[in-house]
């Protein structure tokens, strides 16, 4: 701990470099939580200011927080104060002249890529390496006639996220609020676990699915997992990001950010003015040749599904989705910008399933 503000920084660092470097919990090929040393600075507030400035106190102190002088422009003593105070860092020995950087402190500050602005671990795709990606038809539920296969629709999802990781366990990571199970996207942990690095007790072993090296990223917080995947992304990495907490009209996510988008039975829960934010912020956050996919209610084709449709929507459902079944989805997106084909109609016409993509 470093507490006395009159020892010289380099002098108070209890470990060398040589030591810091020696303590790498990598070097034993176990994945668990590292003891780091911690070195605290302890410093007073407004260290080398003003110690009083009429007559109160300033230096380690709440003052030192506010505007100690606010009338400097009109007070020649607390003008005076001022001047001192920022001849105390000695500018004319880190400036020259004309008030540039002298070349040997210019000198210490890093070039090319070892700059924090130009890492290449930090600018996402200039380390980026494509997923190695099985065909998405294999996982395809068999459906001989409608109304046989009964089959939960994220499910296959889970067995192709399983084998999407499994492929790719070095770049590959999926992010949630703690709902991979609820999701049924739990297939994924027959390859990985939750990343847990604290303690492990007894009743752990009984499906709480953890692992020190784990590769699926939960917790009960959506903007910290978002900040987690936005990190992950920018070191060239990919991560699959699933939840079902509505954010979808404002995403925290940057421009260009996905590859693909997907939505399953969720666009009739919206009212005409949220389906349009939410589409216009699917298309802002899809990468230019980025594929958006969609499964939703329609009006059916065939007129025996109708009684079974509007009775479902009557018991279960609200005036959006009626709203959705008056609305042309497909030419929706295609005023925002995508290029879309017609629907693929299922269940009598009853369901749909949209394809587009954002142009290049």
């Amino acid at each position: 701990m470093v507490s006395a503000p009159d020892r010289p920084m380099e002098t108070s660092n209890p470990l060398s470099e040589d030591e810091l470097r020696k303590i790498d919990a990598r070097s034993t090929g176990i994945a668990k939580r590292p003891l780091w040393p911690m070195i605290v600075l302890r410093s007073p507030k407004g260290w080398t200011g003003p110690t009083e400035v009429n007559g109160h106190k300033v230096e380690g102190f709440w003052r030192s927080h506010q505007v100690p002088m606010a009338d400097v422009t009109t007070n020649p003593t607390h003008l005076k104060l001022l001047e001192d105070w920022m001849r105390s860092y000695k500018p004319e020995e880190l400036f020259d002249a004309n008030g540039r950087l002298i070349p040997e402190l210019k000198t210490l500050a890093p070039q090319g890529t070892k700059r924090m602005s130009a890492s290449p671990h930090a600018n996402g795709g200039v380390l980026r390496k494509d997923l190695r990606l099985q065909d998405f038809r294999d996982y395809g539920v068999p459906v001989e006639y409608p109304g046989k296969s009964e089959v939960e629709n994220t499910n296959p999802l889970g067995k192709f996220l399983r084998d999407v990781m499994r492929n790719n366990l070095q770049n590959f990571r999926v992010f949630g609020p703690d709902e991979t199970a609820s999701n049924r996207l739990n297939a994924i942990y027959e390859v990985s676990k939750k990343t847990w690095v604290g303690d492990f007790l007894p009743e752990d072993l009984d499906g709480s699915e953890l692992a020190t090296d784990g590769q699926v990223m939960e917790i009960l917080s959506e903007h910290t997992l978002e900040g987690w995947l936005e990190g992950y992304l920018l070191t060239g990495r990919h991560g699959f990001f699933n939840t079902y907490e509505a954010f979808a009209e404002n995403m925290p996510f940057a421009d260009n950010s996905f590859d693909l988008v997907h939505t399953s039975a969720a666009l009739h829960e919206m009212n005409p003015e949220q389906l349009q934010q939410i589409l216009n912020e699917v298309y802002r956050v899809l990468k230019p040749g980025g594929i958006f996919t969609l499964v939703d209610f329609h009006s059916p084709t065939n007129p025996i599904f109708w009684p079974g449709v509007a009775m479902f929507l009557w018991l279960f459902e609200t005036e959006t989705a009626w709203q959705l079944l008056e609305t042309d989805l497909v030419q929706l997106l295609s005023q925002i910008g995508f290029n879309v084909n017609l629907p693929k109609l299922y269940a009598g016409g009853s369901l749909q399933v949209i394809h587009g993509v954002k142009p290049e």
